[in-house]
């Protein structure tokens, strides 16, 4: 056998070799083309897919139904007319809907209906400045006859079980599970609807929503997922080239393949939208940009006349100017009544804090132990059981259609076989996939290729603790192809190049995670070995890559044997192996079940002795 000095280079790292999907990086503030689809057809049927992600995204794909308490209604109060009433409901166990109801005194029939999603602004739905009257809002809105519903946020005001930003480690935990605030508050969202359509006051067919940033990202959220809401307005949000930058608006896996809040908002068409943008944020070239587009969109339906927009020479807010406006977009909307473009406020201040807060009492903020203990009880929901359809939304394979593989690189002969290095790569995708193939002196099997999974480098099927594995199978007269995993091996340097920011905690909100990329190159390998002849194909993990060996033989049902040896759940705090949502299918147990034909053992000498028997 070869000594190492004898196996050549693979190449020079430079950036023409690297791994596109290592430089084409998304993220939050970068700018998207709006493409406008030909049909109401088409458009419906994007729409499919994205309510699917965002569903996913969720958890909704997850949750069983809901079946909790009663909702607890108390602290009566009435103020200039309006009664406020503090609301508290458990919609899972672990998690918690807060806030306060507001409804007219006196009543004549049925009320249509709000929900108020308040964002970022300091205080959440207690808060009130000239910028963002969130209480303000509602109070008017409950004395013009809607009945409104103001809910805090996750880890805001009465909502304090969990901080609304998820520090680093509690965050890398929760997104194993697809737990995020943005699923939370998402699903607080949607049982807030369930909670004003099930009051006696309440018209169920006129519900609307609105809230401003953070609170304008929840609205059209809300909104495409439930087609209760007959009418929204999100203020000074939408922007084709800012996505938001929370947690509480980026839930892992969100926007994978470029998805942007303008496509999310376009699934509303044709229901009314009152879209406020200012000169002075990210809403800054909505008229001339967004909105034209989004009528484009309306106009298919025949609906252009639904899209209400104004602009202003204002910073971003939720203020009395622009919810004048939007008080008589709801009015025309929700209540048919003819009125003017602006309903002008009352002069009058808004109730207290002290009014709205459960007790009366600014409630502390969430204390590690409460979150610790809140996050327990809601990985026990979001745990799931083995679900292949579900695997593939998390990892999101591509089929593969076309390879492309540059053989000329090196070839080293060796006692029994010769090697030769390839690269594969999807053409017009830029992936950079490491591989040996070692064809034997004498083929014994022209049918069988055994696909053997690096650990690390290559070399060590030549020179180091697998060679007498290499040997074996080449000994036997059969081809093996021995496949790196990206970032290991010839392409571990990649990941120290400065484009990909893998401590940005939204970055597996744009992006596909290393393991994601990792079972789609070893998927993509299979489709290089059957183009060469070989009707079976035999993959052979090691413990350090049975993991992605699972995922990829579960998605291709590609035999496998596998070494399970020390191999669990810790698996995933691994960078490599870091896979938001994989405890959704059962983690490694799930993986486990759903590859049912493939073969496991425990140890190198085993896994020789298996491959022995072969």
């Amino acid at each position: 056998m070869n000594k190492k000095a004898e196996i050549p280079d693979f190449w020079p790292l430079t950036y023409q070799w690297t791994d596109r999907r290592l430089l084409n990086v998304d993220h939050h503030q970068f700018a998207r083309n709006v493409e406008i689809p030909a049909s109401v057809a088409e458009h419906q049927k994007r729409k499919a897919e994205i309510v699917e992600r965002v569903r996913f995204a969720v958890g909704l794909d997850i949750l069983p139904p809901f079946s909790g308490k009663a909702p607890r209604v108390f602290q009566k109060e009435v103020y200039y007319g309006v009664v406020l009433q503090a609301v508290e409901i458990e919609t899972y166990p672990g998690l918690r809907l807060t806030g306060t109801l507001y409804l007219p005194e006196k009543t004549e029939g049925k009320l249509p209906a709000l929900i108020c999603p308040h964002g970022h602004w300091t205080e959440g739905r207690v808060h009130h400045n000239w910028r963002g009257g969130v209480v303000m809002r509602c109070f008017e809105f409950a004395r013009l006859g809607f009945a409104v519903f103001s809910y805090d946020m996750i880890g805001y005001n009465d909502h304090n079980d969990l901080p609304h930003q998820f520090p680093e480690e509690f965050k890398r935990r929760a997104d194993l599970y697809g737990i995020s605030p943005f699923a939370l508050q998402t699903v607080n969202s949607l049982r807030a609807l369930d909670f004003l359509e099930s009051l006696p006051e309440v018209d169920a067919g006129k519900m609307g929503c609105t809230g401003a940033s953070g609170g304008g990202s929840q609205t059209w959220f809300i909104s495409i997922l439930d087609d209760r809401i007959k009418a929204l307005a999100p203020v000074c949000m939408l922007s084709a080239h800012f996505q938001g930058g929370c947690g509480c608006e980026e839930g892992s896996l969100l926007r994978l393949g470029g998805l942007g809040n303008f496509e999310i908002l376009s699934c509303v068409a044709p229901r009314p939208v009152m879209l406020p943008s200012v000169m002075r944020d990210w809403t800054n070239l909505n008229p001339y940009y967004e909105i034209p587009k989004l009528k484009e969109i309306y106009k298919l339906y025949g609906a252009e006349d639904k899209v209400f927009h104004f602009h202003r020479d204002q910073e971003h807010n939720y203020d009395r100017i622009t919810r004048e406006s939007v008080y008589s977009f709801f009015r025309r909307e929700l209540k048919g009544e003819d009125c003017p473009d602006t309903t002008p406020e009352r002069e009058i201040d808004p109730p207290a804090p002290e009014m709205l807060w459960h007790g009366g009492v600014k409630p502390a903020p969430a204390d590690d132990a409460k979150a610790a203990d809140t996050m327990k009880k809601l990985e026990s929901i979001y745990s799931g059981a083995p679900d292949l359809e579900r695997l593939r939304q998390i990892i999101l394979p591509q089929e593969v259609l076309h390879v492309a593989e540059r053989v000329t690189i090196g070839k080293w002969q060796f006692p029994g076989g010769m090697a030769q290095m390839r690269i594969v790569s999807r053409r017009d995708v830029g992936d950079t996939i490491t591989a040996v193939k070692v064809f034997p002196e004498k083929t014994a099997d022209q049918d069988t290729a055994v696909f053997l999974l690096a650990p690390g480098s290559f070399r060590e099927f030549f020179d180091g603790k697998f060679a007498e594995l290499q040997k074996m199978i080449t000994d036997k007269g059969i081809t093996s192809w021995i496949g790196e995993l990206l970032g290991t091996g010839e392409t571990a340097p990649m990941l120290d190049l400065p484009v990909r920011n893998w401590d940005d905690p939204q970055d597996l909100t744009f992006n596909p995670s290393l393991f994601a990329m990792r079972v789609q190159d070893i998927l993509t390998q299979i489709v290089r070995l059957k183009e060469d002849g070989f009707r079976k194909v035999l993959l052979v993990s090691t413990a350090e890559t049975t993991p992605v060996a699972m995922a990829a033989a579960a998605l291709s049902n590609v035999e496998l044997l596998a070494d399970l040896s020390g191999v669990d759940d810790t698996v995933w705090q691994n960078r490599l192996n870091y896979q938001p949502h994989i405890m959704k299918i059962g983690g490694i147990a799930g993986l486990r079940q759903l590859c049912s034909h493939a073969r496991f053992c425990s140890g190198i000498t085993e896994l020789q002795k298996t491959i022995k028997e072969i």
